[in-house]
């Protein structure tokens, strides 16, 4: 009896010390890129949605969801859960979509960040911008998809480089089929 409880004892200590989350390094990284479903239709609150829902996903090199993310895959997943097709890695994301100011960024833009020591001008990071300041990212050192602050970091702060937007613009109507035409 009392070999079994040592040895159930043993089993739970090194159970409970392997780690359930994934390697932020992969050995053998997976690059082939898997575009995500269309799931919902573009919108800030069905990108929020997204957002709280993974928040805490593992941050793994390479990967674009549905479950582990790189800070691009990240972006890429929810803007293209929602049928808004973006470039797979931060730096071409970072070239198209409208620009924007920091004074006019919105909720759902894109900030992009250089955070190569080397480079100071190539960007290397992305997040989506939240309001106030907050913007959440898959985070390299955390290692999983977070909240951070553009306002109090100065770590973020001296590394933005451009915002951009890909949201529609809600206000504006987009017409789904051809108008009839009265003779």
């Amino acid at each position: 009896m009392t070999k079994q409880i040592l040895l159930s004892l043993s089993l739970i200590l090194w159970l409970s010390s392997c780690s359930l989350k994934p390697s932020p390094h992969p050995k053998n990284p997976n690059y082939k890129i898997t575009k995500p479903k269309v799931k919902y239709k573009p919108s800030k609150k069905n990108l929020g949605k997204m957002i709280k829902k993974l928040q805490g996903s593992p941050y793994v090199w390479a990967e674009e969801g549905p479950y582990n993310f790189d800070c691009s895959g990240f972006t890429y997943y929810l803007y293209g859960s929602m049928g808004i097709n973006i470039p797979r890695v931060a730096r071409n994301q970072a070239k198209i979509g409208k620009r924007v100011a920091v004074a006019n960024l919105q909720y759902g833009d894109l900030i992009f960040f250089a955070t190569n020591k080397r480079s100071v001008r190539k960007i290397t990071h992305v997040g989506i911008y939240l309001g106030n300041g907050w913007f959440t990212h898959a985070s390299t050192i955390k290692h999983e998809v977070i909240y951070s602050n553009l306002f109090t970091s100065p770590y973020y702060k001296k590394r933005l480089r451009v915002c951009r937007r890909y949201l529609p613009d809600m206000h504006t109507k987009v017409a789904t089929s051809q108008p009839k035409l009265s003779l």
